[in-house]
């Protein structure tokens, strides 16, 4: 899992994904995100919450799927100084849908770093 963060902000990267899961299978990448955080200054930690919908291109026993795709998460960011994070702990879910075919759905627990 990579998130593109810019100081205290989720930014996108090159691909315009704000969250990207890849692997040797494909991809899954949140281009449309909503986020709510706290920024407390005096605090060496924030609290984070957003949901991203995107869409998803992976490779099953030889068949290209490519579908839709949705992320809840929330978690902390802790911060190195007052504004730029460190790194971040987050819980979410993650699902998706190949227009009818099938439908995915799991939960993860990760800790991101610079």
């Amino acid at each position: 899992m990579e998130m593109y963060v810019n100081g205290d902000d989720i930014v996108q990267n090159g691909e315009g994904c704000y969250v990207l899961f890849s692997g040797p299978e494909g991809t899954i990448c949140m281009k449309n995100i909503a986020e709510i955080s706290t920024h407390v200054l005096k605090s060496k930690t924030d609290k984070i919450l957003f949901k991203g919908v995107g869409d998803f291109s992976i490779i099953i026993e030889g068949d290209h799927f490519i579908g839709i795709a949705y992320l809840d998460v929330k978690g902390t960011l802790k911060k190195v100084g007052f504004t730029e994070v460190g790194s971040a702990t987050v819980s979410g879910k993650l699902g998706g849908e190949e227009y009818g075919a099938f439908v995915f759905s799991g939960s993860f627990k990760a800790t991101l770093r610079k």
